[in-house]
């Protein structure tokens, strides 16, 4: 905010210097403490002002508080010795914590020495706390969704599913569709590829299918079990603001929310309608950057649907990261990492429950998304008996105008499917690539 001009500031300090702050703030109606400081530094930096004329003692607190109902979003700044903390700040600001909540802090102190009351020199600490605060999610839409999912069980469909018979050789298979962006729109013209919401509901309904087709020619009747991590992307938004959940990012999206939702959840909820008819399948939840929200209420509404069949089960724990464990074989899900990606091993091998999956398996391996392409790296610990993997798996979706300006172009467009014998682990892995006629 720019300083007012230099008389009005001398006029303000000045009348602060004989009648005292109260009386100043009264008299200045629009006057905030927190500008009355800035005032008296400034004068002190021109020289206008001996610094021991004015009172720059911690003592007298000043917060600005600056909340915007439009926006959702408010910033809350003290300057004290006395206001130390967020909780003191948040205090001190005297908000409504039931509408609003903190989502990001800082915290900065410095020493200010000035002459005390007997003229000696002494020495103070002065705090700077900064609060950011959001208004809190409204219950409604939680609950909303609450009676959504239990509509959905009324009219659950009862499956007639053939018998299973025990498997000579059994495997699992890994449906693998990362970061496919329901909802993002792409304009050929712009990026060099098409994607929308019909685009992407037919190439993920292809690619499953055409994978599983794939493992049934060549597994047959061997295919004891069908795991489909689900997330990663899944969808291209997380609510109705169109941007991304944690950087900001405005997205290139196309149609409503409701709508993507609807469709994504129709196409997934056929293709695990025919996968379950071959094999029970597995659904593990793991969230993307993109879709925490939503695709956390695609994988209730498919418990809802599936509610009636032992035949599906989903994993929708909260954890950003997941791991599966099928015979010999531990599979670990991450989708993205503030940290270096080679820290992933690490991670999982130490975490309280996976740490002790991963030690009963022989064969291990992480799939991580985000980057849209194909990549690979093996790490081989003194420790165990057989490698890490972490592989970076490719997509099938559109180019959109973001990555394109940042020159994040080129990936092969495909999905995967990945094959895992119950005692001797992996046992190859195949793609599909994008229909010729689609994007």
């Amino acid at each position: 905010m720019a300083l007012p001009k230099l008389e009005r500031m001398q006029e303000v300090v000045n009348y602060k210097k004989i009648h005292g702050e109260d009386a100043t703030l009264e008299r200045f109606k629009r006057l905030t403490v927190n500008s009355l400081n800035r005032y008296e530094r400034e004068l002190i930096r021109l020289g206008l002002v001996q610094k021991d004329a004015v009172d720059t003692s911690a003592d007298s607190d000043s917060c600005s508080v600056d909340i915007s109902d439009k926006a959702g979003h408010g910033l809350i700044t003290t300057i004290s010795s006395k206001i130390k903390t967020v909780d003191d700040a948040l205090k001190y600001a005297d908000i409504d914590l039931n509408v609003w909540e903190p989502y990001r802090s800082k915290v900065n102190f410095w020493d200010v020495t000035m002459a005390g009351k007997d003229g000696e020199p002494t020495t103070e600490t002065n705090y700077q706390v900064s609060v950011w605060v959001e208004r809190k999610k409204q219950d409604f839409i939680v609950n909303g969704m609450q009676l959504f999912i239990e509509e959905i069980k009324k009219h659950a469909p009862n499956l007639i599913l053939e018998k299973r018979s025990k498997k000579e050789n059994p495997h699992l298979i890994e449906i693998s569709i990362f970061d496919h962006h329901f909802g993002k729109l792409c304009w050929g013209k712009e990026t060099g590829t098409d994607w929308d919401l019909e685009i992407a509901r037919d190439s993920y309904i292809y690619a499953f299918m055409d994978l599983i087709k794939q493992a049934q020619t060549l597994k047959g009747d061997n295919i004891e079990k069908i795991l489909v991590p689900l997330g990663q992307d899944f969808f291209h938004i997380n609510d109705q603001s169109n941007k991304t959940p944690m950087a900001g990012n405005q997205l290139d999206v196309d149609g409503r929310l409701a709508k993507i939702f609807k469709v994504g959840l129709d196409s997934v909820r056929h293709c695990i309608s025919e996968a379950v008819k071959i094999a029970p399948v597995d659904i593990v939840y793991s969230p993307g950057n993109h879709d925490q929200s939503t695709t956390y209420f695609l994988c209730e509404a498919l418990n809802g649907y599936f509610y009636k069949t032992n035949d599906v089960s989903i994993d929708i724990s909260p954890e950003i990261r997941k791991a599966y464990l099928y015979g010999n074989t531990f599979i670990g899900f991450a989708h993205w990492l503030k940290a270096n990606v080679t820290a992933l091993p690490t991670i999982f091998s130490t975490h309280p429950v996976y740490g002790e999956l991963r030690a009963r398996a022989k064969y291990r391996e992480i799939q991580i998304g985000h980057l849209h392409k194909k990549d690979e790296i093996s790490f081989m610990p003194l420790f165990t008996d057989g490698g890490i993997v972490v592989r970076r798996l490719p997509s099938l979706t559109g180019t959109d105008f973001w990555h394109y300006q940042h020159g994040f172009v080129g990936s092969a467009r495909m999905a995967e499917c990945y094959l895992f014998d119950i005692e001797n682990g992996p046992a190859g892995y195949f793609p599909t690539m994008l229909r010729a006629d689609k994007g």
